[in-house]
């Protein structure tokens, strides 16, 4: 019995390990479905001249961007309420794991710059948030190569710690 509680115990550290670890890909993800949206948020407003509405249903079905959950939901909310409230209501209920609250002011701001000018403003404004992106998305990239092994090897070390102690 003592056997098979040092064993779970091993597995539940090392599965913590893991979970963080899997944190730090995660943001990378949904760093990089952001670019991709704010990519082509761009191309719609500057070349096709869409509205909020049809540029947020594009999104919406683009499956690349399916860890965005926000863009559906500030469609949803748009029923009822103005964009820049769906939007803000959508970002605040979006809580993936890993992302950072620079990440989500990043994302907040996106929402904050669309539909309040002409194209040109719209563009020169989603211009600074793709620059604020791809800081934040090398950072990322930097936390998932310098902590992700560290992460997996903290999880397993610390249950072999404490099973010893349990020995």
């Amino acid at each position: 019995m003592k056997f098979f509680f040092i064993v779970i115990l091993l597995l539940a550290a090392s599965g913590a390990g893991i979970y963080f670890r899997n944190t730090l890909s995660h943001r990378m993800i949904i760093l990089r479905q952001l670019r991709l949206a704010l990519d082509k948020i761009t191309v719609m407003i500057k070349y096709r001249s869409d509205t909020l509405t049809s540029i947020f249903t594009a999104l919406s079905s683009d499956v690349s961007l399916n860890e965005l959950t926000f863009i559906r939901e500030t469609l949803v909310n748009l029923e009822d309420k103005s964009f820049a409230e769906s939007y803000s209501e959508a970002v605040d209920n979006f809580k993936p794991a890993g992302l950072k609250s620079s990440d989500r002011e990043i994302i907040k701001g996106i929402g904050s710059v669309l539909g309040v000018s002409d194209t040109e403003g719209q563009i020169s404004s989603l211009l600074i948030y793709e620059k604020e992106l791809e800081a934040a998305f090398v950072a990322a990239a930097s936390d998932v190569k310098t902590k992700s092994k560290l992460y997996s090897s903290l999880g397993l070390l610390s249950g072999v710690f404490i099973a010893i102690l349990l020995i």
